[in-house]
């Protein structure tokens, strides 16, 4: 019990309207630095633009969705797939910065530029992303 107290007394302090707001705040960025950058064009973003309307997420469509990913993971970026051709990104607000935020997409933008996704060796799809 005394773990189950220790778990539960971190919750006391934290406000989950606060901790809803920096999720909104985090995914609005996101989505916003994706949709302003020209070379991040054919990217599809699927999620609801309204904060109100999305969960933590966020889903974004591209033909190479799966090779994307894959690239993402490897420069430490933790993202997945889902049919059909969706990358999906979470972003946990306990942890996840702004800065985290932007970073990820700077990834994204990098594996853009290099065409490091195009590389042979995340062509060829897995049973687990």
């Amino acid at each position: 019990m005394a773990a189950l107290d220790a778990a539960v007394s971190i919750w006391q302090d934290i406000d989950i309207a606060e901790v809803r707001d920096k999720s909104c705040r985090l995914t609005s960025l996101f989505i916003d630095l994706v949709l302003n950058d020209p070379l991040l064009a054919s990217l599809v973003v699927l999620s609801p633009r309204q904060a109100e309307r999305r969960g933590s997420q966020v889903s974004l469509q591209h033909e190479h969705a799966y090779s994307i990913v894959q690239a993402m993971i490897e420069k430490g970026i933790v993202c997945d797939y889902r049919e059909a051709n969706i990358l999906r990104f979470g972003f946990a607000p306990l942890y996840i910065s702004q800065e985290d935020v932007v970073q990820a997409v700077a990834v994204l933008r990098e594996i853009f530029i290099s065409d490091f996704y195009r590389e042979p060796r995340f062509q060829i799809k897995k049973v687990v992303t």
